[in-house]
């Protein structure tokens, strides 16, 4: 992860991934909602098909060397990403406490900027670190919901599965900062809410069920394109970060 770009800043990753899926296809079924992915989603897992083992035994070798690694016991497929979010939250609130006053999720298609990373952090006041909840908010949502169409969005949900019109707000799902004190209790909340198959949603969901406001935070954004946003972004879609950043020097260039 570029360790010569952090300095004096300490900084640890752990990528979470689960297995690839036997007989996996781009098209889903759930609860009278169809959806197909339509980008050959299932790719990796048709690679891995015939030869699991083979996948699990990478993975283990890969978290052996680099000793970053998290790996869940569910298939890695989109619509288990809240199964993953589960494992993450958990697994941080068990074996991270009292190591650390904050968290950054990322999702895997954006970078970090590492420079712009730490004067983040650094710039946050230490006695509510802890307690920080901040990203890019989605502050209304109206729940999708299955159509007469042969295929629904990939976000569709039925009437069963989430019964509510609206979402709480929820930050969308490329990055987000949260205190440990919020992942600890979210890691609880977790257990005992209504597990549904959009991540972003759910973690919503649980946040507003623990009265915690959302902080839209300027450095988080989907706009890469605007110039004035590159000082401060800490990250950046993955397809143009070798563009926006010098990967030797950690100079951000114009774009």
């Amino acid at each position: 992860m570029k360790s010569h770009l952090w300095k004096d800043f300490r900084i640890r990753f752990v990528f979470v991934v689960g297995l690839p899926t036997p007989n996996e296809t781009d098209v889903y079924h759930f609860d009278g909602v169809t959806v197909n992915l339509g980008r050959n989603a299932s790719g990796l897992s048709k690679l891995y098909e015939n030869s699991r083992w083979i996948a699990a035994k990478k993975l283990s070798d890969e978290s052996g060397k680099f000793n970053d690694m998290l790996v869940g016991s569910f298939h890695d497929t989109y619509f288990n990403l809240t199964s993953k979010m589960m494992l993450s939250y958990r697994w941080a609130a068990t074996f991270c406490k009292g190591q650390t006053p904050l968290y950054l999720f990322v999702d895997d298609d954006y970078a970090l900027l590492p420079e712009n990373t730490i004067r983040l952090i650094r710039s946050l006041n230490v006695s509510v670190s802890r307690s920080t909840v901040g990203g890019l908010v989605h502050y209304t949502s109206v729940v999708a919901r299955p159509s007469k169409e042969k295929f629904g969005l990939k976000w569709s949900v039925s009437v069963h599965e989430y019964p509510w019109d609206y979402y709480p707000p929820y930050f969308y799902g490329i990055g987000y900062l949260l205190g440990s004190d919020i992942v600890s209790d979210a890691s609880v909340a977790m257990a005992f809410t209504q597990n549904i198959r959009i991540d972003d949603s759910f973690l919503g969901i649980v946040l507003s069920r623990l009265n915690r406001t959302l902080t839209n935070m300027k450095e988080f954004s989907l706009d890469e394109s605007i110039q004035e946003n590159k000082s401060c972004l800490v990250i950046i879609d993955i397809d143009i970060a070798d563009d926006v950043i010098n990967w030797k020097t950690g100079d951000i260039m114009n774009y």
